[in-house]
């Protein structure tokens, strides 16, 4: 008999231990609630987004690596048609959870507004949550509300989950609650676009195809250079007086040498070439109590008169230094002349130079100099008509998509 109460009691203290006790000292019952929706929902919200080099390391980029300046700032990778990946990066919620959201985009505009292009964002799968990766975007450079660093907040929102006004700290909780996730994806931007400042819209969309949109932007910053095939120009033989031309041809050679001269735009801006050149010895003469150079020069880029008032095109310039071997300081501090013409993004041209020598104390002996050549910012708009842009730019093939790094 004693046996049997043994058991009946320990049974009884088992079921007493099973049994929940609710802090309040009801039975531990908890109301539930749902509701189906019919129809349309609200749509995902984009709490922030920001661009970057391409690559793992989020807030890089390349002309501000000291992040200086609010925002983002881009600078191209020099070289013709040459290419430069740029990752785009948004975080993303919505009110019935992540599995909600379909698609997610980012529609990239040109400085002038028209749409440039569409490319998706995707999730990793690893570091979707990986809250560090905003973090330090946000804290790359200063605060300027809303863009903070590099990342610009959609501080005007409201977050569904909890109905707080979105911010660094609201987006940090959400991110650790695995509430909102980060998308993104690497496109490869070419020289072939013109620097200037390029609208970033990301839309995302749900399964009830409701689609939520918040905007911001990043600086394609201007990188201004020319490639030459030549390295040297010879005149050849010149009659006194004469004006001679010395042709140069539109056909590219890759290797550098005394080739018919040719250009070409490895920058993102519309440029003007830029020369100046020593007298090569040819002196200068008193001509009624002034000094003037024995020899002068002409350039040109293209074919002829393109320039309102230019006569076939050519700048006409006088030596800017005395010939002297070694280095010559008077010709490197000098102020450039500048080519009527300017030269379309990705564009290939030829450079016609000329010489006309009024005096040669020495004729019949050879005369060198130095000539230096280079690129100026045209500084004009996005699209611009002007007349004295030319050449046709010749556009690499279609950049593709990168896939997330």
């Amino acid at each position: 008999m004693k046996t049997i109460i043994c058991i009946i009691l320990a049974f009884a203290a088992i079921l007493m231990t099973t049994i929940p006790v609710s802090a309040d000292g009801a039975n531990g019952d908890i109301t539930t609630s749902v509701t189906v929706i019919s129809g349309g929902s609200s749509p995902p919200v984009i709490k922030a987004l920001w661009a970057h080099d391409g690559g793992t390391d989020v807030t890089s980029e390349t002309a501000d690596p000291t992040h200086t300046t609010p925002g983002v700032q881009i600078l191209p990778t020099q070289g013709y048609e040459a290419s430069h990946d740029i990752t785009f990066v948004a975080i993303v919620t919505d009110e019935n959870g992540l599995s909600n959201i379909t698609h997610v985009y980012a529609d990239i505009f040109n400085p002038d507004g028209s749409l440039k292009f569409e490319v998706e964002l995707m999730r990793h799968g690893s570091d979707d949550f990986a809250k560090s990766l905003f973090d330090n975007a946000y804290n790359a450079g200063p605060q300027a509300s809303p863009v903070f660093g590099m990342t610009t907040v959609n501080i005007g929102a409201i977050d569904p989950a909890y109905g707080r006004p979105i911010d660094k700290d609201e987006i940090d909780t959400e991110l650790d609650q695995q509430l909102a996730a980060t998308y993104w994806s690497t496109y490869h931007f070419d020289n072939c676009q013109l620097a200037g400042t390029y609208g970033i819209t990301i839309n995302a969309f749900n399964w009830q195809t409701v689609v939520g949109s918040f905007g911001g932007s990043f600086d394609w910053m201007p990188l201004t250079a020319a490639e030459f095939d030549f390295n040297a120009v010879n005149y050849g033989s010149v009659t006194m007086g004469v004006h001679k031309q010395k042709p140069g041809d539109s056909v590219w050679d890759t290797t550098a040498g005394a080739n018919p001269a040719t250009i070409r735009n490895i920058g993102n801006t519309y440029l003007r070439m830029t020369i100046k050149q020593d007298d090569m010895g040819f002196g200068k003469t008193v001509i009624n109590g002034i000094d003037t150079w024995n020899v002068a020069y002409d350039f040109r880029l293209g074919d002829g008169d393109i320039a309102a008032g230019s006569t076939m095109g050519y700048v006409n310039y006088l030596p800017s230094a005395v010939k002297i071997t070694g280095t010559n300081v008077a010709l490197n501090s000098a102020t450039p002349y500048s080519s009527l013409q300017i030269l379309n993004l990705c564009s290939t041209v030829k450079v016609d130079f000329s010489i006309q020598v009024n005096k040669d104390l020495t004729p019949g002996t050879a005369k060198t100099g130095t000539m230096i050549i280079g690129a100026a910012n045209a500084n004009l708009p996005y699209n611009s008509t002007n007349p004295a842009i030319i050449g046709t730019p010749v556009l690499p093939n279609p950049p593709t998509v990168g896939t997330p790094n």
